[in-house]
């Protein structure tokens, strides 16, 4: 294959453009999200993540004037050959190093993403208005080209995002098209058209194969199978199961339900309160495995759930029914909503809300752990009503997280009951403004349901606990990207990391 001096001609630039437009943002949308749930992705994760994202625009930049034609056109083929391995090869890859070498394999990740990802589409577009005779009024023209390419790339996100394997089968076919445009003749044609072939037919068995080594490696799930892997707009949700059928939902590649603690976490957050409050409007802020319907769902006349994102409920109704039990209610109904803005828009009073959400690692669910939120939450309860929350840890003096979530609902609600079920390894607190049941009545529930010892605190002594901890509020979301520096200095530097 014989590379040549010279670039395409001006219709064919256009169309290299347009084709570069529309690879970055398929680039962005499901190479930022898979590299976000191998680090396990935290708020300072996503941050460093996007940095070094678009620093490699800046790299691209630099080096434009700097290279020489043939030089791009070596650039392009092996920018080709790198991305045709992916998303595979960094899974690979992280799987097998992360475990000894933590602090390495994040460190390349990170250079890989700012160096491999994105540096060669920002070689192009000044490359172009350098070689053009139009001055100002070629940059217009062609940076136009590629924000058009941008939007198909939008509109491609927004209309196949739940379909694992068209994003990069798309995107690989835009990036052979470009490949080919540069470089040019029947041969890298021939190469370009099997490379495409071969990836698109083989990229489920890979897609499901890599991820399955790097759940084995690098979360310890022995046999990991993946039993459903989705790219929606707001995550990386997977599904697996263990070589002994225990399955585990994970959100950007952080644990959400699987282990021995968070299936008792719907017991303790759900059954509980359910039981004692035995609500006639049950409302549920966040999907998870969905067996709010069976904890709930058995004992209110009406459940409502709400999620943000459907990918959830869906692979949890198809991967979880024989715990949820979906299928035996039908007093229940889904709502896809933000969560905030379905407590701002309904007119309903429930007398039991439970909120099963993520811990606070990023603003966005930290917003949901705030003293606005539970304020939000308080104007919807009807009269006795409650709100049930896990604390995202045990409470107790030396730990972060549940101290700041305690601080919130300290400060909105009249009556607080923070307990610790032994055997969930986490504290739950239940919140109103008159609860209907006793701190004896809580106990005795909690044991009946599992617990053998169980710790409770009422809001007086919740709030010595608490201590200065400041709660999150809207207008201090500070606490999530502290917890994100502690997290990723404990996971990937330091062998000990501070308590959360």
């Amino acid at each position: 294959m014989v590379l040549k001096e010279t670039l395409p001609p001006a219709k064919q630039k256009n169309l290299i453009l347009f084709l570069a437009g529309l690879c970055l943002i398929l680039l962005q949308f499901f190479m930022i999200r898979e590299v976000t749930a191998l680090l396990t992705g935290t708020e300072l994760v996503i941050f460093l993540v996007a940095v070094a994202y678009f620093s490699g625009y800046s790299v691209g930049y630099i080096l434009s004037d700097k290279l020489s034609l043939l030089a791009i056109r070596r650039f392009t083929l092996l920018f080709w050959i790198i991305h045709l391995s992916l998303p595979f090869s960094l899974r690979y890859w992280m799987g097998s190093v992360a475990t000894d070498l933590p602090s390495v394999a994040f460190v390349f990740i990170i250079f890989f993403t700012a160096f491999a990802l994105s540096s060669f589409y920002s070689l192009l577009l000044p490359r172009f208005i350098d070689m053009s005779s139009d001055g100002a009024d070629s940059l217009a023209s062609l940076y136009s080209i590629e924000l058009i390419g941008a939007i198909f790339g939008l509109i491609v996100v927004f209309l196949f995002g739940s379909i694992t394997w068209l994003q990069p089968v798309i995107y690989q076919i835009a990036l052979a098209a470009i490949v080919i445009l540069i470089i040019g003749g029947n041969k890298i044609k021939i190469v370009a058209g099997f490379a495409l072939v071969i990836y698109g037919f083989s990229f489920t068995t890979l897609d499901f194969k890599s991820l399955a080594y790097h759940y084995t490696h690098f979360h310890g799930i022995p046999g990991c199978k993946i039993l459903y892997s989705v790219n929606s707009p707001y995550q990386k949700i997977d599904i697996v199961e263990s070589a002994f059928g225990e399955r585990y939902i994970y959100l950007d590649g952080k644990k959400n339900y699987g282990s021995t603690g968070l299936k008792l976490f719907n017991v303790f957050l759900s059954q509980t309160p359910a039981n004692l409050v035995k609500p006639k409007n049950a409302l549920a802020l966040g999907a998870g495995s969905l067996e709010a319907i069976k904890y709930v769902g058995s004992v209110a006349d009406r459940l409502r759930i709400v999620d943000i994102d459907g990918a959830v409920p869906e692979g949890s109704k198809s991967h979880f029914k024989y715990t949820n039990k979906f299928d035996e209610y039908d007093n229940w109904v889904l709502t896809i909503d933000d969560a905030k803005s379905f407590l701002n828009e309904t007119d309903e009073l429930f007398d039991l809300v439970t909120v099963d959400i993520p811990a606070p690692l990023q603003i966005q669910t930290g917003l949901l752990h705030s003293v606005e939120f539970y304020e939000m939450v308080k104007e919807r309860l009807a009269p006795g009503g409650v709100i049930s929350i896990s604390l995202s840890g045990t409470f107790k003096r030396t730990n972060k997280t549940p101290r700041t979530v305690a601080a919130a609902l300290t400060r909105v609600f009249d009556e607080v009951l923070i307990f610790t079920p032994d055997v969930a390894h986490r504290s739950f607190a239940i919140a109103g403004d008159k609860l209907p049941f006793t701190r004896e009545d809580l106990i005795r529930e909690a044991v009946r349901l599992g617990a053998v010892e169980v710790r409770v605190f009422d809001k007086t002594q919740a709030i010595n606990i608490i201590g200065t901890m400041p709660p999150i509020t809207y207008n201090d979301v500070s606490y999530p990207l502290k917890r994100s520096i502690r997290r990723v200095r404990k996971s990937y530097f330091s062998s000990k990391g501070s308590s959360d």
